[in-house]
C-alpha cells in the first residue's frame, strides 16, 4: 500500500510525494509528510496531539503543543484546494481528526 488518495489528492509514499487535484507536485518538509502520513493511517478518528506527535515522530519540546498546531497548520494550508478546506478537522479539547475517504492501494 504505497498510495493513498483522498478528496482527488495523491500520496505516493515510496515516492514521498503529494499531487494535488490538478496533479502538480505540492512540497512538504519531513514533518509534514509524516504528519500526513499519520492522518491518513487514522482517517475519521480523533487523535490527540500527544498521539500525533508520538506517531509522527516529532521532537517533544517544551512547546510540544504549540508545535504540532503550527505543523497541522502549516499542512492544513498546503491540502486546500480552491476554495475547499483542507481535511482536517480541529476538535474542542480532543485533538486533529483527518476527515476524507482514504483509499489505499
Amino acid at each position: 500500500q504505497s498510495m493513498a488518495f483522498f478528496d482527488g489528492w495523491t500520496v505516493d509514499f515510496s515516492r514521498r510525494s503529494l499531487a494535488d487535484p490538478a496533479g502538480a507536485t505540492v512540497g512538504l518538509t519531513a514533518a509534514e509528510f509524516a504528519l500526513l502520513g499519520v492522518l491518513l493511517d487514522h482517517p475519521q478518528i480523533v487523535l490527540t496531539r500527544a498521539r500525533l506527535m508520538e506517531l509522527a515522530g516529532v521532537r517533544d519540546a517544551p512547546s510540544s503543543d504549540r508545535s504540532i498546531d503550527v505543523l497541522v497548520s502549516r499542512l492544513r494550508r498546503k491540502l486546500q484546494s480552491g476554495n475547499e478546506p483542507a481535511p482536517i478537522v480541529t476538535v474542542r479539547r480532543a485533538g486533529y481528526m483527518f476527515s476524507a475517504a482514504v483509499e489505499r492501494r
